[in-house]
């Protein structure tokens, strides 16, 4: 079990107190973050760190949304070198052009992000956008290169405005789906 903060602030001059004030509230019962900002502050991060001793380690995901991957001008070797910032302050890059949106993403330029990333050494690689039981099939040809992908949903897996809740039917039919092809690409 992963217990993480998904964590997004407007005014990230004040990120590192912001980030304490979330790891002190939670008093030990929290394995991380993910990130949902555009390129925070490696310096915050490592900052952080150097305050803060975690000898079960404290993940942190870095979620690279559109605005992340504009930024780099949508170019696979750009968003590598930016990530390299990172470099030992971050566990996981998530691909996320839709940021929870349901936009679903490209598969090959998916392809050409996780390439990159992989080949400077970042192991911890995952997607989302537009997931869901019906759209799994975007996801299946990267497994099969990526074996250990993470992915993520959520815009998809909820009902309809207003309401607007977590659908559990749909939930679990994506999960099955998921595990499905994950287990076909890992024996």
């Amino acid at each position: 079990m992963l217990r993480l903060v998904h964590y997004n602030a407007d005014d990230k001059t004040t990120l590192l107190q912001q980030i304490e004030r979330v790891v002190k509230v939670c008093s030990g019962k929290l394995d991380g973050f993910q990130l949902n900002m555009t390129w925070p502050s490696p310096k915050v991060l490592d900052e952080f760190f150097l305050l803060h001793e975690y000898p079960n380690g404290f993940k942190i995901v870095l979620q690279v949304g559109q605005k992340a991957l504009d930024m780099v001008e949508n170019s696979p070797k750009k968003l590598a070198d930016k990530a390299l910032d990172y470099r030992g302050l971050i566990d996981y890059i998530l691909i996320d052009p839709s940021g929870g949106l349901g936009k679903p993403f490209d598969t090959e330029k998916a392809r050409d992000y996780l390439r990159a990333l992989r080949d400077l050494g970042f192991c911890g690689l995952g997607v989302a956008g537009g997931l869901s039981p019906t759209t799994l099939n975007l996801v299946e040809p990267l497994v099969e290169e990526f074996p250990y992908l993470s992915i993520d949903a959520e815009g998809r897996l909820r009902t309809p405005q207003p309401k607007d809740a977590l659908n559990l039917e749909v939930a679990k039919d994506y999960v099955d789906k998921a595990f499905a092809i994950f287990a076909k690409n890992r024996n």
